[in-house]
């Protein structure tokens, strides 16, 4: 392949990654990730930038006190901010399988 052609085999590549990575950026900020506290008292969702959307707190919770129910919070934040990187690997990894399997 001439250096030319290489070249622009490169840019159009870099073009279809970019692309296709800030189509994985729009679909996971659009996502909606949940997770709970261990005790399932605390449901926290969290969209894909990262922002809190909501908090649900079971009848249950309101039984704790307020350090254990922050605490509850917390840990319910962590495990979906966690989803998110997961999904986001995961998807990462996919691409990158997608476009070493065309170069073989």
């Amino acid at each position: 392949m001439s250096d030319n052609k290489t070249m622009q085999h490169i840019m159009e590549t870099s073009k279809k990654v970019h692309e296709q990575m800030e189509s994985i950026q729009k679909d996971i900020d659009q996502t909606l990730f949940s997770a709970s506290s261990g005790t399932e008292d605390v449901v926290v969702s969290l969209n894909g930038k990262h922002e809190l959307v909501d908090v649900k707190f079971s009848k249950n919770s309101l039984t704790f006190d307020p350090h254990a129910l922050s605490k509850m919070v917390i840990e319910a934040h962590e495990a979906a901010t966690n989803q998110i990187h997961v999904a986001t690997r995961e998807r990462i990894i996919s691409l990158a399988d997608k476009l070493s399997s065309q170069d073989d």
